[in-house]
């Protein structure tokens, strides 16, 4: 936007036809700028994050997107795993079983 380039995404779900697009919502206590994990406090893992280069160079995001759903309870999840933050998951404030991009 505007020429400057940003190293932010906005990632919302949506229904089929995109009509319905809802940007995902940090639980309230959650920490401005923490980063979120994949699983409960005791199986959570957090690798290193990739390069900025890295992440062009082999489309990390085009392999994770098809990936990232919300089930039923309208949480977010990464092949079945929950995203969390250290406050709980993260949510779509409508939309159960959901793509996300």
């Amino acid at each position: 936007m505007r020429g400057i380039k940003s190293d932010g995404m906005l990632l919302c779900a949506s229904n089929d036809t995109h009509e319905i697009v809802e940007p995902l919502m940090p639980p309230k206590d959650s920490v401005t700028g923490e980063r979120v994990a994949y699983g409960d406090d005791e199986t959570a893992t957090q690798p290193e994050p990739e390069t900025p280069n890295k992440v062009q160079k082999k489309k990390i995001w085009e392999a994770v997107q098809p990936h990232l759903k919300t089930n039923g309870q309208k949480q977010v999840v990464y092949k079945g795993t929950v995203m969390t933050t250290g406050a709980g998951p993260v949510m779509a404030p409508t939309l159960a079983n959901a793509n996300i991009s």
